[in-house]
């Protein structure tokens, strides 16, 4: 099964090169807590929006929202 993970975050940068390397700093700290992803089911007969699971691993490895 394929599977659209989405993890969004707004922040402050001067440039989108930037914006990458700050967000990819966050997710890579291990004190982070930005840890809720947006997983949608891929399907070649319907919408991924259909099937959104929202995942916040700070509860858990497989905590389920």
């Amino acid at each position: 099964m394929k599977y659209y993970v989405l993890w969004e975050i707004e922040l402050e940068a001067n440039n989108p090169h930037e914006a990458a390397q700050k967000a990819l700093e966050i997710q890579r700290d291990s004190s982070s807590i930005a840890l809720v992803f947006e997983v949608y089911t891929q399907t070649d007969d319907a919408a991924k929006e259909d099937f959104a699971t929202s995942v916040d691993l700070s509860k858990g490895i497989g905590a389920i929202e």
